[in-house]
Parts: C-alpha cells; structure tokens; sequence
C-alpha cells in the first residue's frame, strides 16, 4: 500500500533569524513529539533560486505509511496541536504581506496531502 505525505510551505519570513528560531526551537520538538504514526520528517530550506529571492523558506514533509494514519494523526489532539503552530508560523511569516489586504480572507490553512 502506497504511503502519503503532509507537506507544508512556508513563505519567506521578513525576520528569517527569528522565524529559524521559532521553527527549530518551538516547532520541529513538538512536532517530533507530537505527530503521531508519522514515520519521518523531511525539512528542506530553500537557499535561492534562478529568479532571484525564493518566494519559500522551508517546506516540510511528514511521511506516513498510509493515508488512514495522516488523517488519524491530524484528527488526534497533538495532530491539532501541531498544525494549529505550523499555521501560526505560516501567518505570521506572511504577516507584513497581508497587513495592506487586512480586511480580505486569504485561503492561508491549506494542508497539501499527497500519496506516494
């Protein structure tokens, strides 16, 4: 049976020393801690591009054996937890951008989940 994946990207940060901080610190323990049946994490830093300045900071991937166990996991309490935090880190990264548009709902909770 193929695996699935939860994948989550971050926007480049305007302080990306204290998002690192947050992220390294705050994020990725409770998400070790807290993912539960994830079978790894794979965090890739986006260092440059082409064009010029990445748009992305970071994606992250958290793997699992199936996609029942994805969903049990981001049904579970630390699931919830843990998403609730990737999705503060994610506004916030966002948040010099979104302050001209303020009174606008922007889709900023999305969840990709993939199949292997």
């Amino acid at each position: 049976m193929a695996g699935a994946k939860l994948i989550v990207i971050y926007p480049r940060p305007t302080d990306i020393d204290e998002f690192d901080k947050v992220y390294g610190e705050e994020h990725v323990p409770m998400a070790v801690e807290k993912l539960s049946g994830k079978t790894r994490i794979v965090a890739t830093r986006i260092l440059g591009s082409p064009q010029g300045v990445p748009p992305f900071h970071v994606i992250a991937e958290v793997h699992f054996p199936t996609i029942e166990a994805l969903q049990n996991c981001a049904a579970s309490d630390g699931g919830k937890e843990t998403l609730a935090h990737a999705a503060s880190i994610w506004r916030r990264a966002l948040l010099p951008f979104l302050k001209p548009i303020r009174n606008r709902r922007l889709p900023i909770n999305r969840v990709i989940c993939v199949r292997e």
